[in-house]
């Protein structure tokens, strides 16, 4: 079920006046509708932003114990998060979007602006699943802490042609990263303009993968020394930085939002000057 889009498949969800940012870790499953006095469904999607413990539990505690089914007994609800808690609410904020449809909605670029407020684009797949009254689906953003306005902007879902158009661009990232020679660093290799292209626009995905990193390594896109400022026009917001026992200072671009237990890490030493060095792919 495609719940996080791994590239902006439409132009529209990126803006000129703001910066990309993603997620730390999302989530989806279904939930209890809130219904109103006369047993009535929500006529359209919500959203929320929980920050506090109170609102987080309430809201877990709609998360069904079963799933919807035909059958007598129906099937455990296998959703982790109805039976632990999987995000600590001092240090994260969460981001809920529910729709009275059993098709998860899919978030497509989350960009803040110069003044912190977030807009997320989400877009809604027709439904054409049965349901119970009163069931619905949810997505679950959760970003580390912080006490902006966040909006929701509905954006159309986009057509079998783009989602196949994705497809391709990934089997062609695929295949270059193939024909690189499998040596321990990443050798310098001619990588045709297409694939390149294709690459950094898949490197500013809301979830970019080792792939796209790996082929704009070889092709010196990411090379030293490197502007802080234009790895970050690349790459996006660095996910992390930190100083190890000898004092240099570590930056990384860290994307596990399913809570996988090994992820990719593209990471580079920043010197005095601040410029990158260094780059690498590691794996957390």
């Amino acid at each position: 079920m495609l719940a996080f889009c791994s590239v902006n498949l439409l132009e529209s969800a990126a803006a000129a006046d703001g910066e990309l940012i993603r997620p730390t870790h999302v989530h989806h499953g279904i939930v209890a509708l809130e219904m109103n006095a006369n047993f009535e469904e929500p006529k359209s999607p919500s959203m929320r932003v929980i920050n506090d413990e109170a609102a987080y539990d309430a809201f877990r505690k709609r998360i069904p114990a079963h799933g919807p089914s035909k059958f007598d007994p129906p099937p455990k609800n296998r959703d982790r998060l109805r039976l632990n808690r999987l995000h600590d609410l001092k240090r994260s904020t969460v981001v809920v979007v529910e729709t009275n449809s059993m098709d998860t909605p899919v978030c497509w670029s989350v960009v803040e602006d110069p003044g912190g407020r977030k807009t997320i684009s989400i877009s809604f797949p027709d439904s054409l699943s049965a349901r119970p009254l009163g069931t619905g689906s949810y997505l679950l953003l959760a970003f580390p802490k912080f006490k902006g306005a966040v909006d929701m902007k509905k954006i159309e879902h986009p057509s079998a042609q783009k989602l196949a158009e994705f497809r391709e661009e990934t089997q062609i990232l695929a295949k270059a990263a193939r024909e690189l020679p499998r040596t321990g660093t990443i050798p310098a290799a001619e990588i045709d303009a297409k694939t390149v292209e294709i690459a950094k626009r898949h490197a500013r995905s809301q979830h970019p993968g080792r792939t796209a990193w790996q082929l704009l390594l070889a092709a010196r896109v990411l090379s030293d020394p490197m502007k802080l400022e234009d790895a970050v026009r690349l790459l996006g917001r660095p996910t992390h930085r930190s100083e190890n026992s000898k004092q240099a200072k570590m930056v990384d671009w860290y994307f596990n939002p399913e809570g996988r237990h090994v992820a990719p890490c593209l990471r580079a030493s920043q010197r005095e000057d601040s410029k990158l060095v260094g780059w690498t792919i590691i794996h957390r």
